[in-house]
């Protein structure tokens, strides 16, 4: 399980929907590492339809910061960072 922490509000329509995926991926997915998380959300992007001509996958990028640390960051067409939307932990389930 991922501990998601937002630090952008999603405002446009594409922003939101990566919005969902991310806060789904933090909580469902089977990703321990960065790494695996990153690849899961690169296919997921895919899934996200296309306005003003510009995919998903072009401006929402993983930027890992360890093993267990990952933020999401939104990219402008150049691919420089525009702004971070979420800061996430890996956080190792422990059994009752």
């Amino acid at each position: 399980m991922w501990k998601l922490i937002q630090n952008k509000t999603a405002r446009g329509q594409q922003d939101i929907k990566v919005a969902i995926i991310v806060k789904e991926m933090a909580v469902n997915t089977y990703a321990s590492y960065a790494e695996a998380f990153d690849i899961h959300f690169k296919i997921r992007l895919k899934e996200i339809s296309r306005t003003n001509n510009y995919s998903a996958e072009l401006f929402y990028i993983i930027k890992t910061i360890n093993l267990k640390n990952i933020e999401v960051w939104k990219v402008d067409v150049f691919g420089d960072l525009k702004h971070k939307m979420f800061t996430l932990e890996y956080i190792e389930n422990v059994a009752s």
